[in-house]
């Protein structure tokens, strides 16, 4: 995949494993194809029930269907190779894995067929997601879509997609959309225009701006867009076909890409708000002047006026590339330490056996729990809830082992202080291991909490034996006595008689029965 190599999301995973785990992206869009091989599961194997799309809301044809429950469909595939783009795991083959292949999704569907829509269902589409944000942990979104900015001007506040689309920020989703495709200046609509959101322009392979990729400023005056991603020729989910690819170009495949830079963030720090996340990208990013590959002073010996923005001394944001190239190994290990007291450590790892895994998340239950293995013995192990409500909460229990245990009830004492979070059901924590003033890479692990006992089938097994083995020679014990008891009290004219003990016959019979 060109992008990955372009923005270096493929150094970014060789040196921290992030891979979008325990994040989840809305595709605000036509839909998703959820019986493609790249969109339908997490680990790609048919015989586990781990969908990569958690929710689905179709705005066009079903909007009183809102529990999200509806299977996921795109009748145009603009949709599915932007959430193949972000998230797709890239199977069959693996050539074409999106940026953040472990991410899961939440489809909304507000274009029909023909790729369009109105702005009242881009808004209850966007509405929705807000809405459901807590439940399917949503905390990045990518929109590519857009219309023309002077309709801000006569929408009313209620009827303002730039309005809504700053609110989705306020309420902490970090929204990347498309710069749009109409070239030039001032070219940016709505809602790219947005003032708190991350507006994306499109670059070529060759790193340079494409010739489509709309300019600002917005019709606000706003310099924009904020970022520029590889868009041309992106490589990505073909719908319908099952598991083809297909290729792509414009400002609507670039969004996707930086939204799961942004997922790969996330998972490095749950902690970072929608802000600290466009803030990081942006200072991270390689700043390109207007004109690039030409230098300002090239443009003006070759007789022509550089751009008024990379006139200004120690400029970082122009009206063509934003703050510049996106450059996702700088923009993980900034998100990894920003604002936290404790630098990465690579070299401690933190990991949890597939043997703890049902469907790709690990079941709890009151009194169970899974274990957590290091690589070495360290000072504290923390965990959290991906909830960005949540703080890291220290593992007590935890002694300088090389495993710890995270319980049920660890878990529930601190998520149920959450307000309006539905307790059992479907959470993600993100755990960390720290040594003196150093973290580990943080791992990502899904969980389903049930008021439930669960049994653990593995130490069922181990009782039932333990019970059969010391039952038997229960057993035996009771019949000998019975038997010296019998032989002390028979003699030459009399028969041997007993009580009749009926526990110990179920007992000897529980030993017959292997």
């Amino acid at each position: 995949n060109d992008a990955r190599i372009g923005h270096g999301v493929d150094v970014a995973f060789a040196e921290t494993g992030y891979d979008g785990s325990g994040t989840t992206v809305a595709i605000i869009d036509t839909g998703l194809d959820g019986n493609h091989s790249s969109l339908d599961d997490q680990d790609d194997d048919p015989m586990t029930n781990d969908p990569k799309i958690l929710g689905f809301y179709d705005v066009v044809n079903a909007p009183d269907v809102t529990n999200g429950t509806i299977f996921p469909y795109d009748d145009q595939g603009h949709g599915s190779h932007c959430g193949g783009t972000t998230a797709g795991t890239g199977a069959p083959t693996y050539e074409h894995p999106g940026m953040a292949p472990q991410a899961h999704l939440v489809g909304v569907k507000v274009l029909d067929s023909g790729g369009s829509g109105s702005f009242s269902g881009v808004m209850a589409g966007m509405q929705w997601t807000i809405d459901t944000m807590h439940q399917y942990n949503t905390r990045i979104a990518s929109m590519s879509l857009g219309g023309p900015g002077p309709i801000e001007w006569t929408s009313s506040e209620e009827d303002s997609v730039n309005r809504q689309a700053n609110r989705m920020v306020g309420a902490g989703i970090a929204l990347y959309i498309a710069a749009g495709n109409s070239a030039g200046p001032a070219t940016i609509g709505t809602p790219g225009s947005a003032e708190d959101v991350i507006t994306v322009g499109a670059l070529d392979k060759d790193t340079t701006i494409a010739e489509y990729s709309s300019e600002g400023p917005s019709t606000e005056g706003k310099i924009k867009p904020n970022i520029a991603y590889m868009g041309s020729s992106i490589m990505s989910v073909a719908y319908n076909t099952g598991d083809q690819y297909t290729a792509m170009s414009g400002t609507s495949m670039a969004t996707p890409g930086a939204a799961g830079v942004g997922a790969l963030m996330l998972q490095a720090n749950p902690d970072l708000s929608p802000f600290d996340i466009r803030n990081i990208m942006q200072e991270t990013a390689t700043y390109r002047w207007c004109t690039y590959p030409l230098s300002p002073e090239q443009v003006t010996l070759a007789g022509n006026q550089p751009c008024a923005e990379d006139l200004i001394p120690n400029n970082r944001q122009n009206n063509v590339y934003g703050h510049g190239h996106v450059n996702s190994l700088e923009a993980v290990i900034e998100a990894a330490e920003y604002n936290q007291q404790y630098s990465f450590n690579a070299n401690i790892s933190l990991s949890v056996s597939e043997n703890e895994f049902l469907n790709g998340s690990v079941l709890l239950g009151p009194g169970s729990s899974f274990e957590i293995d290091l690589n070495q013995g360290i000072d504290n192990v923390q965990w959290m809830s991906n909830d960005l409500r949540d703080e890291w909460h220290n593992l007590h229990s935890y002694n300088n082992q090389e495993v710890a245990i995270l319980t049920y009830e660890n878990i529930v004492k601190e998520l149920q202080l959450l307000e309006g979070t539905i307790l059992h059901g479907n959470h993600v924590l993100s755990i960390r291991g720290l040594d003196g003033a150093t973290s580990s890479p943080l791992i990502s692990v899904d969980i389903v909490l049930t008021e439930e006992v669960i049994i653990d089938i593995k130490k069922s097994d181990e009782s039932s034996i333990n019970y059969v083995v010391y039952g038997s020679v229960f057993a035996a014990i009771i019949l000998s006595i019975l038997l010296v008891v019998a032989f002390m009290n028979n003699d030459s004219d009399k028969e041997a008689i007993h009580q009749r003990d009926t526990d110990i016959e179920e007992v000897v019979e529980a030993e017959i029965v292997e």
